[in-house]
């Protein structure tokens, strides 16, 4: 009985981890997916069951790499970013404000 709760668990954790729109909850999930998924790989499984879980492994690896490739774009965009904010040299500098000295202080 403990492996089809271990199994159910797994599978509910990957079934919200799919449907997760937030990167950060997405990432908390597969690391709590990882705890259970130790858990299960003690026991034998049967074949209808190595598919199911084969099936939503595959899914979860096309969403970890759109996720990798989000996060290198981003890092990407930043890195153009800050050597724009590097290299930019005003033309015209805003010159110092001067004052004047009252002479009979």
């Amino acid at each position: 009985m403990r492996v089809r709760e271990i199994l159910e668990r797994f599978i509910e954790i990957t079934s919200l981890a799919l449907r997760e729109k937030s990167q950060e909850r997405f990432i908390e999930l597969c690391l709590e997916r990882l705890g259970v998924a130790g858990e299960l790989k003690n026991f034998d499984l049967e074949e209808q069951e190595l598919k199911l879980v084969l099936a939503m492994e595959e899914e979860l690896q096309k969403r970890l790499e759109e996720e990798r490739r989000k996060v290198i774009r981003e890092m990407g965009e930043l890195c153009l970013k800050i050597k724009g904010l590097r290299a930019y040299r005003p033309a015209y500098p805003i010159p110092q404000m001067s004052f004047f000295l009252d002479a009979d202080a």
